[in-house]
């Protein structure tokens, strides 16, 4: 099952300024992975890591770092896109647009993308949030908050 979560600023609550959503690392029939992005990287949630860390397009600006969700061992990178070649909507994967409401109308050039890799359980787990390049500090800090603050189930 796939999960998304709009995060608006305060000041602009017609667009979406962040998106979080999290899927297996394969993705489902709501979120489907870029087969061009991941390869087939065998073993661990750090070497899915590492293989995220040096995509084109990209400047890599934190990790990948080892960290903890829900007590589950994780891995986390941060990067810039510089290049827009990423396949719609996320940067990893894509899914059919919501319509109504705030949306994410998808990454753009400029935008950072946290990526949050986790092994629950036989599954490795894809959290993706994503903010805006002019969404400012706070707004890339309560993405965090909230992915930090998630219960996973093994």
């Amino acid at each position: 099952m796939t999960y998304r979560r709009r995060v608006e600023p305060p000041l602009a609550p017609e667009s979406a300024g962040a998106i979080i959503f999290w899927t297996d690392v394969s993705g489902d029939t709501n979120c489907r992975a870029c087969g061009q992005w991941w390869g087939s990287p065998e073993g661990s949630v750090a070497e899915w890591a590492s293989e995220a860390s040096s995509k084109p397009g990209t400047e890599l600006v934190e990790g990948p770092l080892e960290v903890t969700i829900d007590g589950y061992a994780a891995q986390y990178l941060v990067f810039t896109v510089l290049d827009d070649v990423a396949c719609g909507r996320g940067f990893f994967h894509t899914w059919t647009p919501v319509d109504g409401g705030a949306f994410w109308s998808g990454v753009e050039v400029g935008d950072t993308v946290r990526i949050w890799l986790v092994e629950v359980g036989d599954t490795f787990l894809f959290i993706e949030g994503d903010t805006h390049e002019n969404a400012g500090a706070d707004l890339g800090q309560e993405v965090e908050g909230i992915v930090s603050s998630m219960a996973l189930r093994g």
